[in-house]
């Protein structure tokens, strides 16, 4: 079990997958007090949700609504149990979809101002931000895990047209990123 660190929903514990690989408490203190301006009333998805548990704590720290989408049906038995246990039963804010991140981005015209992705690490490419991209709102923000070893080589691969890294930090095996679009870095 993990819990929620902050907000109207703190210490609230989840039940997480047994494939999943939430990030710890420790990592999403820190990125939540980095996205403290944007977090309010924002709209978020988290992709390769899991447990849910980065769209919760986004919730529980003001977030208006949430997407969550994930390929494994446990895991979106869990999301959902997992509202639940957090009485979060609106369903005009709160979805959960058992899609596979790529097919989620193709079919959607939804945008969001908080996108949290933190795929398995062997799926990580090029096609999910070049996506990803598509469905942020023109100042959101991209936080994406990523293993801390990711090179630079493999860095290379993932096409950045209409966004940019502004920010990362390494956290043991892993290194998250912030990404904002193009446009709402160069107008500040």
């Amino acid at each position: 079990m993990i819990r929620i660190t902050a907000g109207k929903l703190k210490n609230r514990k989840l039940e997480v997958p047994n494939a999943a690989r939430p990030l710890t408490d420790r990592i999403r203190l820190s990125v939540f007090d980095l996205l403290s301006d944007f977090t309010e009333d924002a709209k978020v998805l988290d992709l390769y949700a899991g447990s849910g548990v980065t769209g919760l704590e986004a919730i529980s720290r003001g977030a208006n609504s949430c997407t969550f989408i994930d390929k494994d049906e446990k895991a979106v038995k869990i999301i959902k149990a997992n509202l639940k246990h957090c009485n979060l039963n609106d369903k005009s804010r709160f979805s959960v979809l058992k899609s596979s991140a790529r097919r989620y981005l193709q079919n959607t015209k939804e945008k969001f101002d908080l996108i949290f992705l933190d795929p398995p690490f062997n799926q990580i490419n090029r096609v999910d931000l070049d996506l990803i991209s598509n469905t942020l709102t023109s100042n959101g923000i991209i936080t994406a895990r990523l293993p801390s070893n990711f090179t630079t080589e493999r860095k290379k691969d993932i096409k950045m047209d209409t966004i940019e890294e502004v920010y990362k930090k390494k956290y043991g095996s892993s290194e998250v990123a912030f990404y904002r679009p193009k446009s709402a870095t160069q107008t500040k």
